[in-house]
């Protein structure tokens, strides 16, 4: 089961070295993690949700 994290700002879209291993772990591309992170916020389970959406 999921664990609920926050992607805080050092591990989101907006930096390079975060943004791998969340691309990694998320299976999104960055712009797509970038897109999630700005329509819902910094929940990884809701940025989980909106990916799964598109």
């Amino acid at each position: 089961m999921w664990r609920q994290w926050v992607l805080r700002p050092t591990r989101s879209a907006s930096t390079s070295s975060g943004a791998g291993s969340w691309i990694k772990e998320l299976g999104a591309s960055e712009e797509r993690l970038r897109e999630a992170v700005q329509e819902v916020g910094t929940s990884a389970d809701e940025v989980r949700e909106f990916l799964a959406r598109l």
